[in-house]
């Protein structure tokens, strides 16, 4: 394993699927996937999170990481993260998940050193993520890869859950998942260091049309 995705066990419990704002309650658009045959076994899956780390968790990661550097104001962090979240519902939950993750994060840390408005207006759960980690003497790469490993981690326990899959067979597609969130990690922190207009925005269509679709169900398991 690559030493950059080294973290402390204190700081992996953050990305535990259990955890509420993980894939106990959010699927991470894994739900929609299984009910429109997307995902629908091991091969499927393993293209899925292929293709949602290089797109969505970049855009995320990059996210985490600049929250991570402090050198923007959280105003502007907040504004490019719903720019480049077009779905009502995803931003939406973003904000829960973000509360969610403060009351592990305090469980786990103690209060930690955050702005009030962190807590009050609910920022999305990237740049939570960023804020925690540097508040407890963590790197932007650390809240790179762990926002990436965590999202990775949720859609995989939702997959199991939903369709039964070996999670023996699901721990090896997370294994090989270990080069790319590196890789995206890496690029996700330097995008950081540019300006903002300059970060990735990856278009995902499909993906936002799914969780709207995902949104108006009646019979949906997950929030996500």
């Amino acid at each position: 394993m690559d030493p950059r995705t080294h973290l402390p066990v204190e700081v992996l419990l953050l990305a535990d699927g259990r955890l509420p704002a993980g894939g106990h309650v959010h699927s991470g658009g894994i739900e929609q996937a299984v009910h429109e045959s997307v995902v629908d076994d091991l091969a499927s899956l393993t293209a899925w999170l292929h293709a949602w780390v290089p797109t969505v968790g970049e855009v995320d990661a990059t996210l985490a990481a600049a929250a991570a550097q402090g050198a923007l104001p959280w105003e502007t962090l907040l504004a490019e993260h719903d720019a480049r979240v077009p779905v009502p519902s995803r931003r939406e939950a973003a904000r829960a998940r973000g509360r969610a993750w403060l009351r592990v994060a305090d469980a786990a840390f103690g209060p930690l050193a955050l702005p009030v408005a962190a807590h009050r207006s609910g920022w999305p759960l990237p740049i939570v993520t960023g804020a925690v980690l540097v508040a407890i003497g963590r790197s932007p790469n650390d809240a790179a890869v762990l926002i990436l490993h965590g999202g990775a981690s949720e859609c995989a326990t939702a997959a199991i859950r939903l369709l039964g899959l070996d999670p023996v067979g699901v721990t090896s597609v997370l294994a090989s998942l270990v080069e790319p969130i590196v890789d995206t990690a890496t690029r996700a922190v330097a995008a950081s260091l540019r300006p903002a207009e300059a970060w990735p925005a990856w278009a995902t269509p499909a993906l936002d049309l799914a969780t709207a679709a995902h949104h108006g169900r009646d019979d949906r398991y997950f929030v996500t």
